[in-house]
């Protein structure tokens, strides 16, 4: 059972990694297929057209038709809106663009038009499984046959819900809505290769890159990212194993657990950020040394004056003592000159 979980995570890595590594167009062929397996496995194990009764009055008819409508229309329509907005929030570039986008700096912002550029080409990738489920659908035929026909099976609602699913019978009526289902459905994906060949190439023709040139900078990316992944986790080690250190290396009180231990949010500290609480209690204390230090510096006699001009002159003791030794060294090497002179003369 371990070995089976090992190979399962295993091959799901590679998928993984085979996917982040793959081109724009595999990753589409991927995700039609996806769609296509998820449609027949809801056409087989969810969807199940309603029986109406067989005697009722026109308003009645209406009524069935209208139930049908909705039951059939909801199988096509909202499984695809479901799969748009998973696949903007599935991209990175989405909160990419959005994320902070209201406190950003106005020299980091790239403008509206860049803007809604990244969007339309957000929208563009997350159409592509949509597009897919409604052309299934409506090849399949059944949720269009379910939604336009009043009376969709050839049997009693009691015979149908005996009957297997593969020996069901079906009216006319509701044989040739499936097929006036299937011809939606082909049109529909003529419609949207038609009008996404023409788009994607109006993209390109006004592309300031060149074919090379698009993909040096999306290897670029790739390995900047790569990069910048590898060496923050080297620098956040680094960082966070000297707070830990810095915490541990004495018994601390209860109120330093206290500190550390509150849910983080967001914070800055004197204009930096930091990103828990640890981290903003290591701040605190590098603060509260360097408090500490600077009185110790005053009472060492490190003072502090200005010259004429107003600069800052430090250890204005220190320069005087340096200059009156200097001074009496000054006059004791004279005074010794001065001495053995007087003796060589006497000599002589």
């Amino acid at each position: 059972m371990a070995a089976m979980a090992q190979n399962l995570n295993a091959a799901f890595l590679s998928a993984s990694k085979t996917v982040k590594t793959s081109s724009g167009s595999a990753i589409n062929i991927v995700i039609c297929l996806v769609t296509v397996g998820s449609e027949q496995l809801f056409s087989f194990a969810v969807f199940n057209c309603p029986c109406p009764p067989t005697n009722v009055s026109n308003q009645g008819d209406r009524e069935v038709v209208s139930g049908n409508a909705i039951y059939g229309c909801v199988f096509i329509i909202v499984p695809a809106i479901t799969l748009f907005f998973m696949g903007y929030a599935m991209n990175i570039r989405t909160w990419k663009l959005m994320t902070g986008c209201c406190n950003r700096h106005s020299e980091a912002a790239r403008g509206l038009l860049a803007g809604c550029a990244t969007l339309s080409e957000i929208f563009m990738q997350s159409m592509v499984a949509p597009c897919a489920w409604v052309s299934i659908a409506f090849l399949d035929g059944k949720y269009y046959a379910c939604a336009m026909t009043r009376q969709p099976y050839d049997m009693t609602c009691r015979d149908v819900i005996r009957t297997p699913a593969n020996k069901i019978r079906f009216t006319v009526e509701y044989e040739r809505q499936k097929q006036v289902s299937q011809v939606i459905g082909w049109c529909f994906i003529a419609s949207v290769l038609i009008v996404g060949a023409l788009v994607y190439m109006f993209y390109r023709w006004f592309s300031p890159l060149t074919y090379h040139q698009r993909h040096y900078m999306k290897w670029y990316q790739e390995i900047e990212v790569k990069q910048f992944e590898e060496l923050a986790k080297k620098e956040i080690t680094e960082e966070t194993k000297e707070n830990v250190l810095n915490f541990l290396q004495h018994r601390r009180e209860k109120t330093h657990w206290d500190k550390i231990s509150t849910v983080f949010t967001h914070t800055k500290f004197k204009g930096y950020e930091v990103y828990s609480r640890l981290d903003q209690w290591s701040e605190n204390q590098n603060t509260s040394c360097m408090d500490e230090a600077r009185p110790l510096d005053r009472q060492q006699g490190s003072s502090r004056s200005t010259d004429k001009e107003g600069n800052d002159v430090i250890g204005v003791d220190v320069v005087e003592m340096s200059e009156k030794t200097a001074l009496e060294t000054h006059i004791d090497e004279t005074a010794r000159l001065l001495n053995s002179s007087s003796m060589q003369d006497t000599q002589c």
